[in-house]
């Protein structure tokens, strides 16, 4: 029983984080640099120029609520402590916003050897609009990284891939942070 769980659990980490090849990327994407990490993302998103947050561009030009966002916390100077302190933040956050309405989420956490993440989906109402964000939230050398893709609901299988494909060439002080070789410790979907 438990060379299957072991399998399942392989199975899964596998298909959450692979949409191609293995750090390969697609045609029609770009590598950018942002303080000590190299993120690959489509052509045709366009890069929003702040300073807020490490990395934020939009992936639909006609749609504003429509984004890809990297976030980055010092466990040591920031606030943010580690992984599952910041799921309850955006808990807390999705529960009180008064301008869009939570409607449905998934969560799964998943322990591997060198790090944990929990992998979430929240679809939202924006007035008639239906709007899913693919978040993965990761604790890894001494910070959590939140990976959030929000898009419109009907394109969700699209943009499953090119966020599968975006994680898997994220890449910190040289190093991807996910590879579809990583053997999962632990697994479980989880409620609030």
């Amino acid at each position: 029983m438990k060379s299957i769980n072991k399998k399942l659990l392989l199975f899964y980490s596998i298909i959450l984080l692979m949409g191609c090849k293995v750090n390969r990327l697609p045609n029609k994407w770009v590598c950018i640099s942002a303080q000590f990490d190299e993120m690959c993302m489509p052509r045709n998103w366009t890069i929003v120029d702040q300073s807020k947050i490490l990395f934020l561009c939009k992936v639909d030009s006609f749609d504003n609520n429509c984004f890809m966002a990297v976030l980055r916390y010092d466990t040591l100077t920031s606030e943010i402590k580690n992984v599952s302190k910041y799921l309850d933040e955006v808990k807390s956050l999705l529960i009180s916003d008064t301008l869009e309405g939570l409607d449905q989420y998934s969560i799964r956490y998943v322990k591997f050897a060198n790090k944990e993440v929990y992998h979430c989906e929240f679809t939202t109402i924006i007035g008639e609009h239906r709007l899913v964000s693919l978040c993965m939230y990761v604790q890894y050398k001494g910070f959590v990284y939140d990976f959030t893709l929000k898009i419109p609901e009907k394109d969700r299988d699209y943009f499953n891939n090119i966020f599968q494909e975006f994680l898997l060439n994220y890449k910190s002080n040289g190093e991807y942070l996910f590879t579809t070789d990583e053997e999962v410790l632990y697994f479980e979907n989880l409620l609030w």
